[in-house]
């Protein structure tokens, strides 16, 4: 399972721009807490929430201005 997983991860970073590939890899984290805590049925200890919880604050604006971005790109230079 992790070979095939390591042979994904690699093609999506040949397939994804760099900068939404290097947002995907913040937002895993995340992810997976959250798949644990609503499908596995773990729980989230206060420590766990100062390990996630920054993690969380900051993708929102990395979200917010991979948003802007794509819908206003910059004009080429020259």
């Amino acid at each position: 399972m992790s070979t095939v997983a390591l042979l994904l991860y690699l093609r999506a970073s040949e397939l994804l721009p760099f900068g939404l590939f290097g947002l995907l890899t913040y937002v895993e984290p995340v992810l997976l807490a959250i798949v644990s805590i609503t499908i596995l049925g773990e729980s989230l200890t206060p420590i766990d929430l100062l390990i996630y919880g920054p993690i969380a604050v900051a993708l929102c604006p990395l979200g917010i201005e991979n948003a802007t971005a794509r819908r206003h790109p910059a004009p080429p230079p020259g």
